[in-house]
Parts: C-alpha cells; sequence; structure tokens
C-alpha cells in the first residue's frame, strides 16, 4: 500500500502531459496535427481601436489550423475586411511554438499588419444583367449605403443574388447552361 501514492502521483502526471488540446473552432484538415493558436499578438496597425484589435484576436485564440501560414494570412486579412479595412495587408506573420510536441501543437501567433483606411459601402452596380432589375438585386444584399465595408457581407449578397436570379429565372422559364 505504499506504493498507492506513487503510482497516482504517476499516473496523474502522465495522463496531464499526454491530454490533447481542445480547439474552439477546428479547421485543420488532419486533426493529428496542426497548431492551437493560444495567443495572438498583433503589430503595426495604424488606424483601427484597441476594441477591434481585441475582437480579431480573440476570434482566432483557441482556434486550430493546419500549419500554412497562407490559409492563416487570408483568414486574418478577412477579420481586418469584415471590419471595414479592405486594404489591410498582412506584412508578417510567424508561430511561436510553446510545447512543440503538443498535438495540436501551442502556439503564439504573431502578425504585423498594415490596415489602412476604413471603408464605408458606397452602392453596388450590376453590369449586363438581363434577368432582373438592379434594385431587386441590390435587395438581396445586407449592406445599404453608409454600412461599414464587410467582407462576408458582401459575398452574402452575392450568394443571395445569384440564388434570387436563378429562381426567378427558372420561374419565368429561362435557363442558362453554364
Amino acid at each position: 500500500m505504499r506504493l498507492t501514492p506513487w503510482v497516482l502521483f504517476f499516473a496523474l502526471f502522465f495522463s496531464t502531459a499526454f491530454l490533447r488540446a481542445e480547439c474552439v473552432n477546428d479547421h485543420r484538415s488532419n486533426k493529428n496535427a496542426g497548431i492551437l493558436i493560444a495567443d495572438f499578438t498583433i503589430t503595426g496597425t495604424q488606424t483601427i481601436s484597441a476594441t477591434e484589435l481585441a475582437r480579431i484576436t480573440s476570434d482566432l485564440i483557441g482556434s486550430c489550423f493546419d500549419e500554412d501560414s497562407e490559409e492563416l494570412e487570408e483568414r486574418i486579412r478577412a477579420s481586418f475586411q469584415d471590419r471595414g479595412y479592405v486594404t489591410a495587408k498582412v506584412n508578417s506573420l510567424g508561430f511561436k511554438p510553446r510545447d512543440p510536441l503538443g498535438v495540436p501543437k501551442p502556439v503564439t501567433l504573431e502578425a504585423e499588419i498594415s490596415d489602412g483606411p476604413r471603408y464605408k459601402f458606397a452602392e453596388i452596380t450590376f453590369v449586363e444583367n438581363h434577368v432582373l432589375s438592379s434594385d431587386k438585386l441590390r435587395e438581396q444584399f445586407p449592406l445599404k449605403r453608409g454600412d461599414l465595408f464587410e467582407r462576408g457581407k458582401v459575398a452574402s449578397g452575392l450568394q443571395s443574388s445569384a440564388n434570387f436570379t436563378v429562381l426567378r429565372a427558372s420561374s419565368i422559364g429561362q435557363l442558362f447552361p453554364r
């Protein structure tokens, strides 16, 4: 019975050493590899507020990704663009591993960003549109004049207008081959 404390100690020590980190959002293609963003530092910005920076970093902290800096650069750029910084550029991106043997590997992400000016939505113009009026298509966009430009809302508006156009075209008997 004297060995019981040692057995418990080793059981607890080794079980915590090999626990897998939990991902809040898991974007990995291989669940047995990748990185977990444990901390995120952004430098180089000029116009974005500290509150907006905190929102961007908190959106990524706790998420897991493949070790692909291009994918992460695109996600960071998209986060800035969804807040009106359309011309944001990721100048550099680096990973500092906290535990190189962890699965996924916890890292501190460091990015230098040029945020640029903040854009507002002015208007959208449809070219070569013969099925529906531009006003009907504009109604499909969640952005209105003066709203902050948000990349995600533009994408959803394009998808909605494409779906609306296909539905409307099929109801009036005009289907076009792809």
